[in-house]
């Protein structure tokens, strides 16, 4: 039956190859996948087609941030209009993060309805808009802010499509597909700023939605017939050979193993991340909770602020349409930098091994400290008439919206390891991150829509027919978002690491624990072990130290040195103490096979329990992780590398006993 289904696939055309879940089973057993002829022709149609296509879906989307342009002629018609349209246009980033989580689900499983995804997308676009323009015109607010909040779905559907073709079409460059997207993206914010400007001045509202329609749904139906995933075994990395490898070569480079292995594989056959995976026990940990803060008052006030940009400057500087046009442009191109300028900060900005090691903390700390000042500042500029310093404080909370994705998606892997960060970033940096960003856009709208009644109100009482909103009305709105900022600077204080997340455990007791640091901030051997001899030198193995007995006490002493504040098992023994008595560092060998026995034993107790939320969750998680760090921004340089060491459960009671005596 192998050999049958192996010889069927072959007859498949090229790019109309299905992966659904018996397709992925059929991947893992198929050693050779397609032909050096097709790599390399499959390598060139990306190139012409398939990067271009991705571009234009991220560039759509961007065009969508634009959509803010409306707000001032809205407010012209109705101020009750305009706060069902911003807080639609806060509900829509919620409803494309759960867009994202679901859409990233299907077409991990069900790869081959990525058209359909795209169909179902655009059709909620169309009958949403159509929606928005009726309540326009028929001066309904709730049916303007529900249609607007539910055009997320749609707009998240093509985002999704784009961000899968770049990771799977690019999967030996990430980074630059990741990079083009977000370039796309920032181009196309730019872009719809611009035009809906231009439509608002030239048609009515409604006609500039109808416009920002076409625009948006004619090139992805034009583009729909040629969009397709490359087939699973797409690997790039290939085609720099000179020549197609050998079968042998093939089947040893391969991902997969003999079928006298095939029970270590699961559905998604990808390797083993460094730590442990804590599950559904992740929402017991402080530390999950204290990001979610961080994240979401870094991303927060800076969305709220977008989607009533126009608003917070017409209502307190009286700024024009297009001129508030022009500065939403700058607003964009500011961001876009931040985006990949945030990638290249996180990687240079950290010190040493201590409380400021992390170049993401430390970047979190001072945006936030920065925001928090900007933030309680500019009402203060606003009341005396400084225009630039009111408008740097606008940029300032952006930029730091901005580069949310990078701070958080370097975070989870920092403090939660490898293993969880998929999962983590899905929870803080697409759920929360999305809810958040929707109740600061009510935020926004509702302190607008208060600040007008009072003026209603207010005129009344005076007998005068005109309703005139005071400049200071979003003044509220910064005080409770440097408030907030504030209590996200004290998480980010004191955001402790998960120690839980870098240690296995087996039933005897023994854990393999996982010290990180940064490869080119690795000293020399010869500085870090200089009593060494030549004679006692051995082979160094994988975790970069010697293996003699004797030499556990000087790499104790480089431990204790760089790593003292690190680390902390979940006993309160640090791992420098322990490791002065038995702990012994791993060769990669004897890693993975003692990762294989507990994940065996893990595996069996699993096996009795019913499905988790998590497990379910996983893919979609999984593919939210990628496509939100590529939607906010940038990517990070620096590679992390991991010392895995070994105690003894023998070691570990004998600490017990000499500090409990």
């Amino acid at each position: 039956m192998g050999e049958m289904s192996r010889k069927s696939e072959e007859n498949i055309p090229l790019l109309e190859k299905k992966a659904n879940e018996d397709d992925r089973i059929s991947i893992e057993k198929d050693t050779l996948g397609i032909s050096h002829s097709e790599q390399i022709e499959l390598c060139r149609i990306r190139w012409i087609t398939a990067v271009p296509m991705c571009c234009l879906l991220m560039l759509l989307f961007g065009v969508s941030y634009g959509l803010a342009m409306f707000s001032l002629p809205i407010k012209d018609r109705s101020v009750v209009l305009l706060s069902a349209f911003t807080g639609g246009l806060g509900v829509q980033s919620f409803c494309v993060a759960v867009c994202v989580l679901v859409g990233g689900y299907v077409l991990d499983t069900y790869p081959s309805r990525m058209k359909t995804v795209l169909l179902i997308g655009l059709s909620i676009v169309i009958l949403t808009i159509s929606g928005m323009i009726y309540g326009l015109s028929a001066n309904h607010p709730l049916l303007l802010y529900w249609c607007t909040a539910i055009s997320g779905f749609g707009l998240g559907s093509v985002y999704i499509v784009g961000v899968e073709l770049a990771a799977r079409w690019m999967p030996e460059a990430i980074g630059i597909a990741m990079g083009l997207g977000m370039g796309s993206i920032g181009l196309g914010s730019i872009f719809g700023s611009q035009i809906f400007s231009l439509f608002v001045q030239i048609m009515s509202i409604e006609q500039g939605f109808f416009s920002g329609m076409v625009l948006f749904v004619a090139p992805v139906l034009i583009l729909l017939p040629f969009i397709s995933f490359p087939p699973p075994t797409f690997n790039p990395a290939s085609v720099t050979a000179a020549a197609p490898p050998a079968p042998s070569d093939a089947v040893e480079s391969s991902n997969t193993t003999s079928p006298n292995h095939e029970h270590e594989h699961h559905s998604d056959y990808a390797p083993r991340l460094v730590g442990r995976k804590l599950g559904l026990s992740l929402l017991k940990q402080p530390s999950l909770w204290f990001l979610v803060v961080l994240v979401a008052s870094l991303c927060g006030p800076g969305y709220g602020a977008l989607v009533s940009f126009p608003s917070i400057l017409g209502v307190s500087f009286s700024v024009g349409q297009s001129q508030a046009a022009s500065l939403f442009a700058l607003l964009q191109v500011l961001g876009m930098i931040a985006r990949f300028g945030a990638g290249f900060c996180v990687d240079y900005i950290g010190f040493g091994y201590g409380y400021f090691s992390s170049g993401a903390k430390n970047m979190a700390i001072l945006m936030l400290t920065l925001n928090s000042l900007g933030l309680f500042l500019a009402p203060v500029f606003q009341y005396y008439g400084y225009f630039q310093c009111f408008f740097a404080c606008i940029v300032m909370i952006y930029v730091s919206f901005s580069a949310c994705s990078i701070v958080a998606a370097v975070l989870a892997r920092q403090i939660f390891s490898p293993a969880n960060s998929s999962l983590v970033f899905g929870i803080a940096g697409g759920l929360f991150a999305g809810f958040c960003t929707m109740v600061f856009s009510l935020l926004s709208a509702g302190v607008l829509s208060s600040a007008q009644e009072k003026a209603r109100i207010a005129a009344m009482d005076s007998g005068l027919d005109s309703v005139v909103i005071p400049s200071s009305a979003f003044t509220p709105y910064f005080h409770i978002c440097g408030a907030f900022c504030l209590l996200g600077l004290f998480s980010t204080l004191v955001l402790p690491r998960c120690a839980a997340a870098f240690e296995l455990v087996s039933k005897q007791g023994d854990k393999i624990v996982f010290i990180e640091r940064e490869e080119k901030d690795l000293p020399d051997l010869s500085a870090i072990l200089p009593t060494l001899k030549p004679e006692d030198e051995s082979e160094v193995g994988s975790t970069g130290h010697r293996r003699e007995e004797s030499m556990l006490s000087v790499v104790g002493e480089w431990l204790d040195e760089f790593h003292e504040t690190f680390l902390q098992d979940a006993d309160g023994l640090t791992v420098n103490q322990v490791i002065h008595s038995d702990l012994v560092p791993l060769e990669q060998e004897e890693l993975e096979e003692l990762e294989q026995e507990i994940l065996m034993e893990e595996k069996e107790e699993a096996e009795a329990a019913e499905e988790t939320f998590a497990e379910l969750a996983a893919p979609a998680i999984e593919a939210s992780y990628a496509s939100s760090f590529a939607m906010m921004g940038g990517f990070s340089m620096a590679a992390t590398h991991y010392d895995a060491y070994l105690v003894k459960a023998a070691a570990q009671e004998e600490m017990n006993q000499e500090n409990n005596p």
